[in-house]
Order: C-alpha cells, then structure tokens, then sequence
C-alpha cells in the first residue's frame, strides 16, 4: 500500500525550491535516511526555479517515485507509523497553517480525546470528549488515517475534513480520497454514512486538500431494557372489634326410641364434661332438647315422653317442633356405671312442649338439662331428627328469632339413621312447610325412593351449612360389638363431617366424657370468637391483632396455645391460654382476598445516569418497531431520573425493547 509521509510543507519564494523543501521537513521524517534518489523525486514532485519558473512532472513518475522512496517507510510497525503521522501533524500545532486547515487546537474540538469509535472498521483515532448537549459532543469525531476532522453542527450531519497529499490517490488508504480527476469518496467503514462528500478542487499536489461531507448520519449507541412494573400491594383492610362473649344455642336432639335407656343416662352422666368446658374463657351459653319422634304417639301410648307430632303419618305438615320442659317437678337418681343401664320408666320425668332455652348464668340450669336428657325408651322407632331440627330452626328463622349473628350447635344422641325407616321417603312425601323461610334456595332433587338418602343428604347440608350450624354426635357405628340391629348413621356422619362438629361411637360410653369435653371447648370457642364480617374473605399470613386497654396496646401473637388462630370455615378468630377471657378491644388489620390488587402501575426501565442521554435524541423500539413517543400509548421519559416509562398497549407488550441514544 502507498504511504507518503503526511504534511510535507514547502517553504520559500513562490511554491519554494526543491532543496528548502527537503531543508525544511520535520526531523522525525529527516531521520529517515532518503535516499538520493527520493530527494530528486520530491524536488521533481514540484520543481520550480528561484526566478518563478515551474515545470510539472506526470503524476505516474511521482506516485512510482514516492513509492520507491518510502519502501523503508512501508516496513514500520502500524503502531510507529500511525505514531508518526499524529506526531508530525501535532509538530504543526497552533500555526496559523493549523487554524486554517480547521485542526483540533484551531477548532476548539476535542475530538482527539481517546475514546471508542463506533465506525466499525478498527481503523480510526476516534474520540469522545465530556458530555455536553449536542450529538457532536456524544459521538467520535472520524480522523486518522491521513485526515483530520471536526464536525461542524450540533446535530452532526456536516464535517469538515483536512487529509494529507497521499489521498489524492484513488487506491489509498485515507479517511477521504480522491480520484485522479479530484472527486472526494469514502465508505461507511471509514467516514460513516454521509449522503454527499466533496473536496476542494486541486491544482497543486503538493499541499493538504480540503474535504466536506453533508447529510450525515450518526450511528447513535444502543442498549437494551427489560421494563418491569413495581411490585402492586394490596389493600390493607381493618377492623375496630370489640370481643365480648356471644349466646351460643345448642340443642341437644334425643332419640327417645327402644334400647336407648342406657345410653341416655350415660351421656347425662358424661355431661359434667360438657359444662365445665364450656364454662371456659367467660363464654356464654344456652341449651335446650326436642326429641327424634317425628309423628308423635297418642296421649293413651303407654310411656312415650314426646308425643308432639310434626307430620302425620300420611306426610302432612302438622305443627314445628317446640323445646320440650319439666311437667311438674321430679327427682332422678343416676346410676353411673360405664356400660350401665337406663333409667326405670318410674324415673322418667313429665314433659311438655313448653320448654324454654336454659341460660348458662342460671345454677339450676344444669339439673334441668340432665332430666330433659332422660327421655326413656317407650316411644315409636320412626327416628327422624334431622327433619326435626330443619323444622325447628326454620320456625325460629319465621318467627325472628334465629339470630344469624349467634352460633348454633346440636348434639344428637341416637343409635339410628335420620330416615324414619323409610316413611319419609322419595323426598316429596312429606309436605315440608318451607313458607317464610328467607334466604331458602335448596339443590334440586331426583325425588325417587333410590334417590331418597342422597336427596335428604343434600337438603340436610344445604340447610344446616348455609346457617352455619355445627353438627355433633353420638352414633351407632361400624365396630358397635352389642346385640343390636341398629342402622350406620351415614346421615349424621356426611353432615357432622361438612359442619366440623365432634363425634363418638355410641357403644364407646367411657369416651363420652372425652366428646362432651370437646364440645364444650368449641362452645366457649363459639361464644369468644372475634368475628369478621361476612363476605370477608382474610388471608391468613397477613393477618395482625392489636388488643387495647387502658390505652395501652399490645400484639397479641398467632397461637394455638397462647394466642389466637383462625377459624377459616366462620372467619372468627380463636383465642387460647392468657388470651382466651381477656374481652375487649381488639384491631385487626388483613388483606381481603375479595377486594382485587390495583392494576400495576406502567412498566419503567431506567437508563445508567453516567450515560447523560440527550432526552430528544432517544428512539425506542420493541423488536425493531419504533415505538411512538407517547403518554398514553407509547413511551415518556423522565430525565430528572433517567427512566423510560411505557404506556398503553406497550405496557403490555412482551417483544424486546432496545434504546438508541446519543
């Protein structure tokens, strides 16, 4: 490749003698030993007598001329030579030759900074110097290889160019060359894309030559994004409570058929149990006893203590049951013994249909409840309790009476299922009075005998579920190893189960104290629950209690011991150990799972503060499509923190987003 030594000046009369020319090179290119030969060829390069005379050499002699004097130059190591030129275009600095010629001193740039060049070819000296506003300041300025640049507008569309002697020829390897004829070109590999380069025209060969380039266009850096929307939290909702004990009504339903003497007055006697547990906590409660007869007996059937019909035989809707009270006063003695035996028909108490709810603050309230309980055994065997509870608490709901913010419990104490052997079946036999009832909206029925169980079972859970009564019981169960034929009590187990309540085999009467203890315990959790409100939906891992008194608050701590626990199936909170009777104000605060998050915010992606973008010169694109600058839909920037932010259908969009800037 030809590589003439760049910024030979002459110096003299005119154009200069030849041997001035030579006197006055710079002393790097002096020391590179010419040959003879080399100084004949520079002197013919522009041979001109001291008295003005000139004679001009062909062009091909010269460029073969120079090429056979800088064969020696030819062999230097890139990094010298390239050395060498910057060197012997800085021996020129601040002359007013330099100023002329546009140089970096003259111009003010500082494109000759050192910095990356993003021209792609590996051969230019570009430069970056400190950020300022314009896209001049923000890009290299292309020099080396023989040239000398500096833009000349902000937005850097124009340059102006100073290139050494060696580019006139059209195979050299400068920034800007010319052709023979002195038309300037270059490629992108070197100037960059610029729509329109052209040189000074040259008459003399000898002396730098002056280049510009128009309509260029910078290439601007680039840097990918990945914009991420901030994480949404959601609502905190809260609530101002005050914990005090609440009514709890548990109706205790006796199966008063044949063989259940004893078992009557094993549970009376297992009862203890039940009211010391209840008692627990400063819980309120009340408790009441209907029977499982439901056609009821005439007043001359032998000893039957409930005979209040509900239904006719024929299926006809007689009258709701009632809570069953003491006729007269009576003494019971209890014979405690585990299995034991029932009670004589002699110690069976009197009743009527004329009870009343007994308050747990009443002392006698206790004595009253064991009698209710021992109902003896001389009624008929069409058991059907859970038709009798439905048909109870719907009176309640008629009359006003059932409280919706209260709990309810039963506890049924039978060794049968709860179909009447079977004369309540298909489903619409019994001319159900359901008038009055709100809220009422059962699941359809198949209404066929086969469908009679799973269509009561259904109705049953519908009704006792949506009232959030809880369902206890003590059954005849698979492993009963007594001479009985009594039926599995498949009715009251499906229901027992999707209420949460307790249950024991009846033929298991030492566990009995053990199953009343644990009613109780759910009976005074009943009454001392601190309940949300309905419809709340509180996740359990935000969930925070704060107790007050005296003005002064205290955490109370998630706990099955010491503490509290949610009841997820009432949405009430549970409280044990110190916590357990310690009533009065209580803050919770939750997250409601029922209230939605509020929609992210629009995604942002924040650019590296050190680049100083300039804010007009940025062009998003999402897969290589521009995305419109745009506060709804498209893309803002905020430089005070150098965070792009997009809107609209882009704050959705899943493509690749990529910033060019300057």
């Amino acid at each position: 490749m030809f590589h003439p030594l760049p910024n030979m000046k002459f110096s003299g009369g005119g154009r200069g003698c030849p041997l001035e020319g030579v006197a006055a090179m710079d002393g790097a290119q002096a020391s590179g030993g010419l040959s003879g030969l080399a100084r004949i060829l520079l002197s013919m390069a522009s041979m001109e007598s001291c008295g003005g005379g000139r004679t001009k050499v062909s062009m091909l002699v010269l460029a073969v001329g120079m090429g056979l004097m800088l064969s020696r130059a030819a062999c230097v190591p890139a990094t010298e030579y390239s050395g060498m030129q910057q060197a012997a275009r800085d021996g020129g600095s601040g002359t007013e030759a330099d100023a002329e010629l546009g140089g970096p001193d003259a111009s003010g740039s500082d494109a000759a900074t050192p910095g990356p060049s993003d021209a792609g070819s590996g051969s230019l000296d570009a430069g970056r110097g400190p950020l300022g506003d314009c896209i001049r300041d923000r890009i290299p300025t292309p020099t080396g290889n023989g040239c000398t640049c500096s833009w000349r507008d902000c937005e850097a569309t124009a340059i102006d160019c100073e290139c050494d002697v060696e580019c006139y020829l059209q195979d050299s390897d400068c920034l800007i060359s010319t052709d023979s004829e002195g038309h300037g070109g270059s490629t992108e590999d070197t100037l960059g894309a610029c729509g329109d380069i052209s040189c000074v025209p040259e008459d003399d060969l000898s002396t730098e030559m002056s280049c510009e380039a128009t309509e260029c266009e910078p290439n601007p850096n680039s840097v990918s994004i990945n914009p991420e929307s901030a994480p949404v939290s959601p609502e905190v909702s809260a609530a101002d409570l005050e914990r005090q004990p609440v009514d709890v009504s548990v109706l205790f339903l006796i199966d008063n058929s044949g063989s259940m003497a004893d078992d009557q007055m094993a549970a009376t006697c297992a009862i203890s149990d039940f009211f010391d547990a209840a008692g627990q906590k400063g819980a309120s409660y009340r408790t009441g006893v209907i029977s499982t007869n439901l056609f009821g007996l005439p007043a001359d059937y032998g000893i039957c203590t409930d005979r209040f019909p509900t239904y006719a035989r024929t299926g006809a809707f007689v009258k709701a049951p009632s809570l069953l009270g003491l006729q007269g006063s009576c003494g019971l003695g209890l014979t405690c013994d585990c299995p034991g035996t029932g009670a004589e028909p002699s110690q069976v108490c009197a009743f009527n249909d004329q009870g009343t709810w007994l308050s747990s603050s009443d002392p006698a309230s206790q004595d009253t409840l064991r009698k209710l309980i021992i109902q003896g055994d001389g009624c008929y065997g069409y058991e059907a309790g859970l038709e009798r509870a439905f048909q109870f608490f719907a009176e309640m709901e008629r009359q006003g009476t059932f409280n919706t913010e209260t709990p309810y419990e039963v506890v049924v104490i039978s060794d049968e299922d709860p179909y009447a052997e079977g004369l309540i079946c298909p489903f619409d036999k019994l001319q159900r009075n359901t008038a009055g009832i709100p809220n009422f909206a059962p699941p359809a029925t198949t209404n066929t005998l086969a469908s009679c169980a799973s269509d009561l079972k259904a109705f049953y859970k519908y009704y006792f579920t949506s009232r959030k009564i809880t369902i206890h019981g003590i059954h005849w169960m698979q492993g009963c190893h007594r001479d009985s034929q009594e039926d599995l009590p498949d009715g009251y187990q499906d229901l027992i189960t999707a209420t949460g309540g307790e249950i024991v085999s009846i033929c298991e009467c030492n566990a009995f104290p053990d199953f009343f203890s644990k009613v109780g315990s759910r009976t005074a959790d009943l009454s001392t629950s601190l309940c949300l409100a309905e419809g709340v939906d509180p996740d359990p891992a935000t969930i925070e209690v704060t107790y007050t008194e005296n003005n002064a608050s205290e955490p109370v701590p998630e706990s099955a011991t010491d503490g509290w626990t949610l009841d997820a199936d009432r949405n009430c909170l549970v409280f044990s150990g110190s916590w357990g009777d310690r009533h009065g104000d209580y803050h919770v605060e939750y997250v409601d799972r029922n209230i939605p998050l509020p929609p992210p915010p629009d995604p942002v992606a924040c650019l590296d503060p050190s680049l100083e973008v300039l804010p007009d010169t940025l062009v998003v694109k999402c897969d290589g499509t521009i995305v419109p600058k745009s506060a709804t839909n498209g893309w803002t920037f905020d430089d005070s923190t150098d965070c792009l932010t997009l809107h609209g259908s882009w704050a959705n969009a899943t493509c690749a987003f990529t910033v060019d800037y300057f």
